[in-house]
């Protein structure tokens, strides 16, 4: 196969995959709630930037050190004051789930619809340097990376 059909026959394969990921989105109806309850203060990031911001996210999670405090949070709006304003990322534990951008606020506002569409539900600042954790016992971790 020529290296021409060999680009076309991938480009038609990623499509195919998108557009399957799509339909799963589509008939998913907890991930429906969700994107309704967030409304316009939400952006479906791309494939692409999915995958870049999984590297990262997963690369950061599986070093986790003594560099790194961990504080359990009995409510979510004890965070309010060093979350206000940020934007945040929200990462579900199922792979086949998109990654919403929107800023903390709204993802407190509508945080039951959030947590509601998997198991574990990660908020995590788009500096990656900030990560809240929702787990299926209703635990909430604050992962924060201490200043130097």
């Amino acid at each position: 196969m020529n290296e021409i059909i060999k680009k076309r026959y991938q480009e038609l394969k990623d499509r195919n995959s998108n557009f399957v990921r799509e339909k799963k989105w589509e008939s998913n109806a907890l991930l429906q709630e969700c994107l309704l309850a967030l409304d316009n203060n939400k952006k479906i990031l791309t494939i692409e930037q999915q995958q870049q911001i999984l590297t990262k996210f997963n690369s950061d999670l599986t070093k986790l050190t003594d560099s790194y405090r961990k504080k359990s949070i009995k409510t979510i709006q004890e965070l309010l004051p060093q979350w206000i304003n940020k934007s945040v990322y929200i990462i579900w534990d199922k792979e086949d789930l998109p990654i919403i951008q929107t800023d903390f606020e709204c993802a407190l506002d509508n945080i039951d619809d959030i947590i509601a569409v998997a198991f574990e539900t990660w908020v995590v600042a788009i500096e990656m340097n900030q990560f809240i954790q929702f787990n299926t016992r209703n635990k909430i971790v604050e992962i924060s990376l201490e200043d130097d």
